[in-house]
């Protein structure tokens, strides 16, 4: 049921093998030979080495600041930044483990599961993002100036 065409098969092939199966579109017919004629002509051109020249042009900048990043600087703003990381993580868990036990008495249980696990793998992506960033962060900051007291 889940094969795939061959490459040298028409674009509109696996639409006109569904059309003379599907009771659906026997009883509404699709204009296929249109459709075809569109899938047809349609060309996608897709020069990977235009988009990778424009992306490192874009992120040259970046690249340069990141390159010349004193990892002192890096490590003493994880340092600074880590501490918190445990309450966070506790209080989004608490926050999920609620979510789930409120949510599993009016949904079922799988549905609940999925969002809450979707939701907690999103959280997840943000803590990796925000400290992932600290070395950008970092060098955009510039040269650290100590204030002489």
């Amino acid at each position: 049921m889940n094969e795939h065409p061959p490459q040298d098969a028409p674009p509109a092939a696996p639409l006109a093998a569904h059309a003379a199966e599907c009771e659906a579109c026997q009883s509404a017919p699709l204009p296929i030979d249109r459709i075809a004629m569109l899938l047809d002509g349609a060309e996608v051109s897709l020069d990977t080495t235009v988009l990778s020249a424009r992306v490192m042009v874009r992120l040259r900048r970046e690249l340069t600041l990141a390159g010349g990043v004193p990892w002192r600087a890096v490590v003493s703003a994880l340092v600074r930044a880590l501490p918190a990381l445990p309450a966070v993580v506790a209080c989004d868990t608490y926050a999920l483990r609620t979510a789930y036990v409120l949510g599993k008495a009016i949904l079922p249980a799988p549905l609940v599961a999925y969002v809450v696990l979707s939701y907690g793998a999103l959280l997840l992506l943000f803590f990796g993002l925000t400290y992932a960033a600290v070395p950008v962060l970092v060098a955009r900051q510039g040269p650290t100036r100590t204030v002489a007291g």
